[in-house]
């Protein structure tokens, strides 16, 4: 994925809903994320407005500023849709706008989740919401501190929202305090996804930024709250529009520098095979031919950067290193999939990204119409092992 932290401008606080509750906008992010979980306070007002049936009861002593526990994801779809309809009759929101649970891929961004370089391999590059480190640092979270690494956070049970150090980013409590849920990637219609540990975790795994605990979506537990997004549809609109407007431009520029007559090529190959130093826009023009005339392409850079040569016999080009994760994560972002629950993608997800990534060059006119991405099979991988130097 690409890091949020390096790549998108945080602006905190650009919406604030009824109960006060502010809200963090992340550039090329369609939604608002909430800066901290939903408080017992906001769930009360909720309960009590809306004769909503719930009597929970926690075993621990908490203040309206703890995030409210014991709550299972009906419930707290429950408060979101209770929430929007509130601040419509008030006026606060437009039909178009609307509280909703986070799905994976909006929490991935908040939490700067760092997947796997390589996708041949299963290792990935562990990350945590406040950076690599491990153990974390006493002021990281509210986590089971005294089995992690035998400090005391100075909270036995929940801790009011807020009580720790913010992420890069501007977020509370992304690890530790409580598990959160997610709207997606439930395996199962009775099954759900909750997110970033609680104060009763230890474990390095599930304090990772990336890690998914699938469970009973009727589950509620001491452990178990939420936090609630901010969509805006026509705010989504115009990012979209921005988006293909941002990728049009990128396509027209590359399609400018990529054009090479057959003349030129063979010029190209002259001065190459003379090993004579090539200009940098020669090297480029080499490189990024088009595929719309095969009779003379050897070589071809698509949008992403991704080097292809032609396969041994000449039926393809194939490319010379694998897909990135902020390749996948960027498919992702802009079509609203679903990255799956492995460390491995699988192949519908390659396949859904082949897709993508051949509509779209299509419709900037990187490749013409009849070029199509897909999966190298394992008779073109191993023909292609030894041509790639």
């Amino acid at each position: 994925m690409v890091s949020a932290q390096s790549e998108s401008t945080i602006k905190i606080d650009p919406h604030q809903n009824s109960l006060g509750v502010p809200f963090i906008e992340i550039t090329d992010l369609p939604v608002l994320i909430a800066k901290w979980e939903t408080r017992v306070s906001d769930f009360e007002i909720f309960v009590k407005e809306s004769a909503y049936s719930w009597e929970e009861k926690t075993y621990f002593p908490q203040t309206g500023d703890h995030p409210v526990v014991n709550v299972n994801i009906k419930d707290a779809n429950a408060f979101c849709e209770w929430l929007s309809k509130r601040e419509r009759a008030s006026g606060k929101i437009n039909d178009k706008q609307s509280y909703r649970l986070p799905t994976n891929g909006e929490w991935d961004v908040a939490s700067e989740v760092e997947t796997q370089v390589d996708l041949t391999k299963k290792t990935t590059e562990v990350s945590f919401p406040w950076g690599k480190a491990w153990p974390p640092s006493p002021r990281a979270g509210n986590f089971n501190s005294q089995e992690l690494d035998g400090t005391d956070d100075g909270f036995i049970y929940t801790a009011p929202v807020g009580s720790f150090q913010s992420s890069v980013l501007g977020f509370d409590d992304l690890a530790g305090n409580i598990w959160e849920w997610v709207q997606d990637d439930a395996n199962k219609a009775d099954e759900a996804t909750l997110r970033g540990g609680s104060w009763q975790y230890f474990n390095k795994e599930s304090l990772q930024s990336s890690y998914r605990y699938v469970v009973s979506s009727k589950l509620r537990r001491p452990s178990v709250g939420f936090r609630c997004v901010f969509e805006d549809k026509a705010r989504a609109e115009t990012l979209l529009a921005s988006q293909k407007r941002i990728l049009k431009e990128k396509g027209d520029q590359l399609m400018a520098r990529s054009k090479t007559t057959k003349d030129e090529v063979e010029q190209l190959k002259n001065k190459m095979s003379e090993k004579v130093e090539l200009t940098a826009d020669e090297k480029l023009a080499a490189k990024n031919r088009l595929l719309n005339d095969r009779s003379d392409r050897e070589s071809f850079v698509n949008s992403l950067g991704i080097t292809f040569l032609l396969l041994p016999d000449s039926t393809g080009l194939i490319s010379i290193r694998e897909i990135r994760p902020k390749d996948m994560m960027n498919w992702a972002s802009i079509t609203g999939k679903k990255i799956g629950n492995d460390s491995i993608l699988s192949a519908e997800e390659m396949n859904a990204f082949c897709e993508w990534l051949a509509t779209r060059e299509r419709w900037q006119k990187v490749i013409n119409e009849k070029a199509v991405y897909r999966l190298a099979t394992k008779t073109e991988q191993s023909g292609s092992a030894g041509s790639s130097e």
